[in-house]
């Protein structure tokens, strides 16, 4: 069993016994140790995710040494590599880019890349980046050299973006190297590009599962310590609401927990296993399992219109459909909202939709909602959410060779359509 699956099992029974305890609120008040037993096994529960915490701060701190590594690579590589701003000013530039345009490394920054372009070709050059979205189309092309010193030479340079956390284009990564060895080069560019991706997804892993595991730990520890050390002094009410807010907090790390093991192994061994199921059953049973708990005010409605509720699919795969849509739709939408989940037939197809009247996603972040961990820019630091729910629900329309479309204006809401093939 591994570490989170291990930590899973040990969140499922502390809910299970926080269900207990909040039922029998009375009988606590005539047996405090059973209160005192319980509240050492949440403890504990909070003690390993701490230790979890912990593992995931090591693993940053061996990030940051794989950085200096890439950093390292950098510097010493056998190709001219060079960092420009937009405007194609260079700020960084390896020991080779020195030797490769005839300048000291140091002397460089500050200096326009047009000028070690040949006279014939700056123009055309200009053109290139003043237009970043014609420039990242050229990924690779040829380009007279005109070094400091020497005489001028063909090269082959290969170009990619440099966004900033807002995913603001705020400069240009190049990569330059003589034409005769134009094979070669293709093949560092890409390695260097797909190992900057890397760290970077991995860093936002290890960065957005920190935040999102700290926030509920810390309620269900406040909520602990509180009844541990005012057990005899609050009332009914307020241990009632330590339960909620303990039961509340597990189950946030449980989803966390089951999201990040699907989407890390289970995706991968998933297969169709289709077989009759009740659709309208299923979409009932979805929606009971979200209904409004406490103060929670969202009013769910499900519109079913089928023809047959009987259907060919794999009830498993539209489980986990249900649970991401509705659960987002959710997370987004204000107290009050009300979330519609659509279900109808059409030419041999399935049409399942949910629709909400949340805060809505900007349109600049559509095109990208179905990478891991990528949040739309109105809810990052704001709402919770690790960004995997729609990458999920992505997969597993494919894997059932269906269509999903996302619909969303930002005040208004969001409806998302998923199409399966029957």
């Amino acid at each position: 069993m591994n570490n989170i699956t291990a930590l899973e099992t040990k969140l499922q029974n502390a809910q299970f016994r926080v269900g207990i305890l909040s039922q029998n609120t009375n009988q606590l008040l005539l047996e405090p140790e059973l209160l005192s037993s319980a509240l050492e096994e949440l403890a504990i529960v909070l003690e390993e995710l701490n230790v979890q915490h912990e593992e995931l701060l090591q693993t940053r701190q061996e990030l940051e040494l794989e950085r200096q590594h890439y950093w390292e690579l950098f510097e010493f590589a056998p190709d001219a590599y060079i960092v420009t701003d937009t405007l194609g000013v260079i700020q960084q530039a390896n020991r080779f880019a020195s030797g490769f345009l005839g300048v000291r490394t140091d002397f460089l920054i500050g200096k326009p890349l047009l000028v070690f372009v040949g006279k014939a070709e700056r123009t055309a050059f200009h053109n290139q980046l003043s237009q970043p979205e014609k420039l990242l189309q050229s990924q690779h092309w040829q380009i007279e050299i005109q070094p400091r010193r020497g005489e001028a030479f063909p090269a082959v340079i290969a170009v990619s973006a440099v966004y900033d956390t807002q995913k603001k284009l705020v400069g240009w990564r190049w990569l330059l190297r003589d034409i005769a060895d134009l094979p070669q080069s293709m093949t560092i560019v890409n390695s260097v590009d797909s190992s900057q991706e890397l760290q970077e997804l991995r860093s936002r892993y290890i960065q957005t599962i920190s935040h999102e595991f700290r926030t509920p730990m810390t309620v269900v520890q406040t909520s602990v310590e509180l009844l541990e050390n005012y057990d005899g002094k609050i009332s009914r009410e307020t241990r009632a609401r330590c339960f909620q807010v303990i039961r509340t907090g597990i189950q946030s790390m449980l989803r966390l927990l089951e999201q990040v093991s699907l989407y890390k192994a289970e995706l991968s061994q998933l297969k169709v296993n289709s077989s009759q199921i009740n659709l309208q059953q299923v979409c009932e049973n979805a929606i009971a399992l979200h209904q409004p708990k406490g103060d929670d005010l969202h009013t769910l409605e499900l519109n079913c219109h089928l023809t047959e509720s009987w259907v060919n699919l794999d009830a498993t795969m539209l489980h986990i459909i249900l649970d991401n849509l509705l659960n987002n739709a959710i997370t987004y939408s204000p107290k009050g909202g009300v979330i519609q989940l659509n279900l109808h037939q059409q030419n041999h197809q399935i049409v399942l939709e949910v629709k909400d009247q949340g805060i809505g996603i900007p349109t600049e972040d559509l095109p990208r909602l179905y990478e891991p961990f990528h949040r739309a820019k109105n809810v990052v630091n704001f709402l919770p959410g690790i960004g995997f729910g729609l990458a999920i629900v992505k997969k597993i329309v494919d894997l059932l060779e269906g269509a999903i479309a996302i619909d969303s204006k930002l005040g208004v809401g969001t409806t998302v359509t998923i199409t399966l093939p029957l």
